[in-house]
């Protein structure tokens, strides 16, 4: 089901503290697809966690400043079944964005807005939840926040240096190709980047390019 960002109200959601410690912790900094393992917790635990029965969101773009429009995607869910769509960010909460309805297939669209309180420098994901805040049916990848210029800021480690393809492994789990001076570092240097990011796959296998403006050691 079709879900326009215009005609769906956007409101902070009031998730519980418990609640949503637990999705900063397991959603934020783990990865789509990643099942939960409520089955083999006791009776009297599985009440203080959110089930996750985890599909993938897709994101297009993947990148963009507060007030980007995205199209999101996700299929293989519950059919004909109320959800709720939210971004999450760590130190921002969540931000419910809109409701909606899967199809008799189980797929689900949505077109949103990336809130203005989105930082360049915190993680966010997409996020379908059931109705009840109670199941995480499907989460995107990391989505980009940047600058107006496409600029954002990244930690992490080295993982080659001094070559025509310098790689940045990211705190995020992501992989970055770094574009620009890096010679002066080794591989193993924690960094702290910021710089152009770009969806180009050209070169040093996958991950994302970032044409670096500044670039320091931890």
């Amino acid at each position: 089901m079709h879900v326009g960002g215009t005609n769906a109200p956007t409101r902070r959601v009031p998730l519980a503290a418990a609640i949503l410690a637990l999705i900063l912790a397991g959603t934020l900094h783990g990865g789509p697809g990643e099942a939960s393992e409520l089955e083999d917790r006791p009776a009297a635990s599985r009440n203080q966690h959110v089930r996750r029965v985890v599909r993938e969101v897709e994101l297009s773009p993947r990148l963009g400043p507060p007030g980007t429009r995205v199209i999101l995607r996700a299929s293989l869910l519950p059919a004909l079944t109320p959800v709720q769509l939210v971004i999450g960010g760590t130190q921002s909460g969540f931000e419910g964005l809109a409701l909606g309805q899967t199809d008799a297939d189980g797929n689900f669209e949505g077109v949103v807005e990336v809130p203005s309180w989105s930082k360049r420098d915190q993680l966010h994901r997409f996020i379908v939840f059931n109705l009840y805040f109670s199941t995480v049916l499907a989460e995107s990848a990391i989505f980009h926040v940047t600058d107006a210029d496409g600029v954002v800021v990244r930690n992490g480690e080295l993982g080659s240096s001094g070559s025509e393809c310098t790689t940045l492994e990211g705190d995020d789990g992501e992989r970055y190709r770094l574009i620009g001076a890096t010679d002066e570092l080794e591989a193993g240097n924690r960094v702290v980047v910021e710089g152009v990011l770009s969806e180009s796959d050209e070169g040093c296998g996958e991950g994302l390019s970032l044409d670096l403006t500044l670039i320091s050691i931890r």
